[in-house]
C-alpha cells in the first residue's frame, strides 16, 4: 500500500507557470544586457536541462559564450526576483486535480514531499502564494539547493526516501518531465507522469513510466490515460495510485 507520494513542484502547476519562468528569464537577460529571448519552443526544449543556472550555462555554451559563475548567479537571482513578482500577482495556478489529490492523500495519512530541481527560495514563493493554506500538506522538501546532482540523477529522490523513512516500493513519484522520470526510476520508485498540455502523444521516451495521463482529473474534467492501468473513476485518487503500485512491473 502506498505510504508516500513525492511531488515534482513544476508538475503540480498549470502551463502559466512555464510562461512565468520563461518571462522571468527574459527580463533578467534584458536587465543583464544579454540579447537573449527565449521563445516558448526554445524554453520547452531547454526544460531537458534541470535547474535554472544550468540552463543559463548550457545556453551560453551552445553559443560559445563564456559566462563566469558570478554572472550566472546574478542573472539567476534577478530571474527569481521577477518570478516572485509573477507568482505573487496570482498568475500561477495549480493543475487540474492537484489540490483534490493533495487533500485526499493527507486524509489517508500518506506522506507528501516536494522533490524538485528548483531552488528553496522558489519553492517558498510558490507555497506562500499558489499553495497558500496548503503548505501544511507537505512533510518536507528536497530542492535543488539540497543536492549536488540534479535530475535525471536520482539523488533528490534517494534523499527523500531516506528523509521520509518510507520504502521505494511503497512510494510513487508524480512527475511531468523525462529527466524527472529517469530520476525516479533510477531511485527504484514507481512514477506517474502528468504530461504538459503541449504534448499531443506519448513518445517512446516515456515507456518506463508506471502510467502516463493528461492530468489528475476533477469534476467534469476526466483524466485521460495515455499509457498504464485504466482509471475507471476518471480521476487519480488513492485507489488508483495503489493500482499503479500493484501493476507496476518495474
Amino acid at each position: 500500500m502506498i505510504k508516500a507520494v513525492f511531488w515534482d513542484v513544476d508538475g503540480t502547476l498549470a502551463d502559466t507557470e512555464m510562461e512565468g519562468h520563461r518571462n522571468a528569464f527574459n527580463k533578467a537577460f534584458f536587465e543583464a544586457g544579454l540579447p537573449w529571448i527565449w521563445d516558448p519552443m526554445s524554453y520547452k526544449n531547454l526544460l531537458s536541462i534541470t535547474g535554472g543556472k544550468s540552463r543559463i550555462r548550457f545556453y551560453a555554451q551552445q553559443r560559445r559564450i563564456n559566462l563566469d559563475l558570478d554572472f550566472i548567479e546574478f542573472i539567476h537571482k534577478r530571474k527569481q526576483f521577477f518570478y516572485k513578482e509573477i507568482v505573487t500577482s496570482g498568475e500561477i495556478n495549480l493543475r487540474v486535480g492537484v489540490k483534490r489529490l493533495l487533500l485526499e492523500l493527507q486524509s489517508m495519512s500518506v506522506q507528501q514531499w516536494i522533490v524538485t530541481a528548483s531552488t528553496r527560495n522558489s519553492v517558498q514563493i510558490l507555497l506562500d502564494n499558489t499553495f497558500k493554506d496548503l503548505d501544511f500538506l507537505f512533510d518536507g522538501w528536497i530542492t535543488g539547493d539540497d543536492v549536488l546532482r540534479h535530475k535525471p540523477d536520482p539523488q533528490g529522490y534517494l534523499n527523500a526516501l531516506e528523509a521520509s523513512g518510507i520504502s521505494s516500493k511503497e512510494t510513487i513519484v508524480i512527475e511531468d518531465s523525462l529527466p524527472g522520470l529517469r530520476s525516479a526510476r533510477d531511485a527504484n520508485i514507481s512514477c506517474l507522469i502528468t504530461l504538459p498540455t503541449w504534448y499531443s502523444k506519448v513518445s517512446d521516451e516515456y515507456k518506463n513510466a508506471s502510467a502516463v495521463i493528461n492530468h489528475l482529473g476533477e469534476g467534469d474534467k476526466a483524466s485521460v490515460v495515455l499509457d498504464g492501468p485504466k482509471c475507471s473513476k476518471g480521476f487519480v485518487d488513492f485507489d488508483y495510485l495503489n493500482l499503479i503500485l500493484e501493476q507496476d512491473s518495474f
